[in-house]
């Protein structure tokens, strides 16, 4: 059942809101990326079966709901969100789906994923004035090498690439790709990869076409914790970092955990850089577009008519191999820029004016 109301006390606090959603990835709607959060273990007993189960999926969808907050906002703002009764938090899902359910007479387990309404879930954060990312990154590749005493491991197979494989990668903000295979189709060899240099990193990217390379590597610890860290490239800049992780819960449980802790500290470095607030209005940018001709115009009109965040476009003046053209957007010119690339279109400054041409 898709629900697309506003529950009546949340709409008093949304009026005259203008909440404006223009997310893409690749040409695919918002809600069938970020503002859908898949394979949430649920797990509930009662009575009975049926009753198991509708507890189980009442309950996942809150730890649904409260993922897709920590994905889309920062911790910050998003104290500032109320908590939703039933009827308010019906209107923000759109559907769900069940995996690897295992009923018994009283228990019911599965996997929930939960899609939800992207235009409902802007009016809820912008009602409480609180900022949301507005776009997803374009596909970063992750290479998880697996070190022990016996060498550098990579590919499938490996207690780490199967950490990284149960995560929720393509509804990420930050999309990742794993390398298919045991690893020995990668230009860039183990030893080379641990160095994770720029120039290795630029081959690999180059290969599979992505935004940005980074490569996680896992080491055992004492017992059953591991060390983790990740060196690299993606679209909001560079990203290192290093942690141990305790295994109280087994190795690959620990291994599971920094898996997710690489993956969300990926995602708030995309977040800190676009984040912004869905109903303002930011400062007007004159930017100058040269183009070859009029097909290449009428593409970039397109891209930039697509940007998350782009609120007004107003072509100022316009010859056979040019125009002017004023932005507002709901952000710094910084955001912007990296909004645009996401676009294939690089923003430059020129001191007096900006400078956009495509990539």
């Amino acid at each position: 059942m898709i629900i697309t109301a506003i529950a009546p006390r949340m709409a008093g606090r949304i009026a005259g809101l203008a909440v404006a959603m223009a997310v893409v990835w690749g040409g695919l709607p918002a809600s069938a990326s970020q503002f859908t959060v898949a394979n949430v273990p649920i797990k509930a007993e009662a009575k009975n079966a049926a009753a198991a189960k509708d507890i189980a999926i009442a309950k996942g969808q809150r730890v649904a709901f409260a993922r897709l907050v920590k994905r889309l906002t920062r911790p910050a703002d998003a104290a500032n969100l109320p908590e939703l009764d039933k009827a308010e938090f019906d209107t923000l899902i759109s559907g769900f789906s069940l995996s690897d359910e295992r009923p018994s007479p009283r228990v019911y387990r599965a996997k929930l994923t939960v899609r939800f309404i992207a235009r409902n879930v802007s009016q809820y954060f912008a009602a409480y004035d609180v900022p949301m990312v507005e776009s997803t990154s374009t596909p970063i590749l992750v290479i998880p090498v697996w070190l022990t005493s016996g060498g550098a491991e990579i590919g499938q197979g490996t207690p780490w690439h199967n950490a990284w494989k149960g995560m929720d990668l393509e509804n990420a903000l930050v999309p990742i790709l794993l390398p298919v295979g045991d690893g020995t189709d990668l230009p860039v060899g183990p030893k080379e990869l641990l160095q994770a240099n720029s120039a290795d990193l630029a081959i690999l990217k180059d290969r599979y076409n992505v935004s940005g390379v980074v490569v996680a590597v896992a080491r055992p610890g004492q017992g059953n914790a591991v060390s983790a860290g990740m060196k690299g490239e993606i679209p909001a800049g560079l990203v290192a970092y290093d942690n141990t992780y305790p295994g109280a819960d087994g190795q690959q449980q620990a291994l599971t955990k920094a898996a997710g802790d690489l993956i969300a500290r990926i995602e708030d470095r995309w977040k800190n850089e676009t984040v912004s607030l869905g109903a303002g209005t930011g400062e007007p940018v004159n930017i100058s577009v040269p183009f070859s001709g009029l097909n290449e115009w009428i593409l970039i009109r397109k891209n930039l008519a697509a940007v998350p965040g782009v609120t007004n476009m107003d072509i100022k003046a316009m010859t056979a191999r040019g125009a002017h053209v004023v932005l507002t957007y709901n952000g710094d010119v910084r955001q912007l820029a990296g909004a645009l690339a996401q676009r294939n279109l690089e923003l430059t400054d020129r001191g007096s004016y900006w400078e956009l041409r495509p990539y």
